[in-house]
């Protein structure tokens, strides 16, 4: 969904079927939230795994490389993406 006062665009992402692992690179700004579950997010040169919970965000800026390592195999995980479109 576009919002019409800015440049940022929100995505909704729900895994229901499998637990989800992108395993390739982004490297768009985002802002990505966790609603449902849990997810693991892997910086670029960073050592650990930032792991984020319910309500968790963690704010990506615009050519930092980064990717969803996995899911909760559990649960049904759902993420909103806010994307920064600059």
């Amino acid at each position: 969904m576009q919002n019409q006062d800015s440049d940022q665009r929100e995505e909704r992402i729900a895994n229901i079927e499998a637990p989800i692992s992108s395993r390739r690179w982004l490297f768009h700004g985002r802002r990505l939230i966790v609603v449902a579950s849990s997810a693991g997010l892997l910086i670029e040169g960073e050592a650990e795994q930032r792991i984020l919970y319910p309500g968790s965000y963690f704010e990506i800026p615009t050519h930092v490389r980064h990717r969803v390592e996995w899911s909760d195999a559990s649960r049904s995980t759902v993420r909103l993406t806010v994307h920064a479109d600059r």
